[in-house]
């Protein structure tokens, strides 16, 4: 896998697997296909994701990280949390 850095990868459905990559976050089916996401923060320094929810969520790369959580396949936001 191209940018896989050795931290955990997860599955968000049957055939896609999610895996950090400095500041992106990289969706890889598999027969290939894959997505790239950027994060709108400062990096990405942990992420999860809830497959039957389809939801992934990943903290900032700061001192005060916010947590973003977003929709999977749509890739939109569900909720940003600050402080």
């Amino acid at each position: 896998m191209k940018g896989y850095n050795g931290k955990k990868a997860r599955y968000i459905d049957k055939s896609t697997l999610v895996y950090e990559c400095g500041n992106n976050i990289n969706f890889m089916k598999e027969d290939g296909e894959s997505t790239v996401f950027t994060s709108p923060g400062e990096g990405v320094a942990a992420l999860d994701v809830h497959p039957l929810n389809k939801v992934f969520a990943f903290a900032e790369l700061c001192i005060k990280p916010r947590v973003f959580v977003f929709k999977y396949p749509e890739l939109t936001p569900v909720s940003e949390l600050k402080g």
